[in-house]
């Protein structure tokens, strides 16, 4: 939620920079070189500010910038990439469990800083990017007229955060609220998490094999996210998620029943 603020204050871009030097903190200078419980669970509380941010600031940046009848898509697109992202991370689990040491998973974690730093690092101005598409001559006239645009809209309207608890504004935000407060208790990301411990648990005692199933289970989630690419926009949002929650209720029945 606080990084809602940040972007108002700092804009988008700087404040997911932000988030990911809070990432990086979190996955290497106190997570990946601790050896104590409590170290591990300050690191992951930090780390756990920064993807939350970054996740946030994302969705907020691809949702301001992305062309109304794109949106979906584009949005679709932004999700794929973090299904990648999490294909990556089981199989790269998976291989670095052979090395023969007991503080393998270390390298894991200290590898997170590498796209964070990127992302971190990675942005360019928008003067930058209209400069390089219609030249500097029609990116000075652009800025120019979007800075006008945004100090006059700024003159004529107010906006505040109580505004949110005002109607029609407080329907919308109670809407997308509940929809990611009742997507976030189903548990899917507690599935993701521990994986390769309900594995062992389904009756896989060797770990090398349950992270092997658990990079399975990466592969289908990134071919399932391939789907809402082309169906976003043509089935419409709530068909899609309600598609989604019956597919995810089915796989929890069967979890549990296994």
């Amino acid at each position: 939620m606080s990084i809602c603020i940040l972007a108002d204050i700092h804009g988008r871009e700087r404040t997911m920079s932000i988030a990911c030097v809070v990432f990086i903190i979190g996955a290497i200078v106190v997570q990946a070189v601790s050896y104590t419980i409590t170290a591990i669970t300050v690191g992951r509380v930090v780390l756990g500010y920064g993807v939350g941010a970054c996740a946030e600031g994302v969705l907020l940046y691809v949702s301001e910038i992305a062309p109304a009848k794109l949106r979906g898509r584009i949005i679709g697109i932004e999700q794929m990439i973090l299904c990648f992202g999490e294909l990556f991370a089981f199989w790269l689990n998976y291989g670095f469990n052979y090395l023969e040491t007991p503080h393998w998973w270390r390298i894991p974690l200290a590898i997170q800083v590498v796209p964070a730093a990127i992302l971190a690092y990675g942005h360019q101005c928008a003067r930058e990017i209209l400069a390089r598409l219609n030249g500097d001559d029609a990116a000075t006239v652009q800025m120019a007229a979007t800075v006008n645009e945004v100090a006059f809209e700024r003159a004529v309207t107010t906006a505040t955060w109580g505004d949110m608890f005002k109607t029609p504004v407080l329907r919308v935000a109670r809407f997308g609220m509940g929809v990611q407060v009742f997507q976030q208790i189903t548990g899917t990301n507690s599935i993701l998490y521990y994986t390769p411990s309900l594995f062992e648990r389904g009756g896989i005692t060797d770990p090398k094999t349950a992270n092997l199933a658990t990079g399975g289970v990466g592969i289908i989630l990134f071919v399932s996210a391939w789907f809402p690419i082309f169906f976003f926009d043509r089935l419409g949002r709530k068909t899609k998620l309600q598609i989604g929650l019956i597919g995810m209720m089915c796989a929890m029945i069967g979890i549990t029943v296994l």
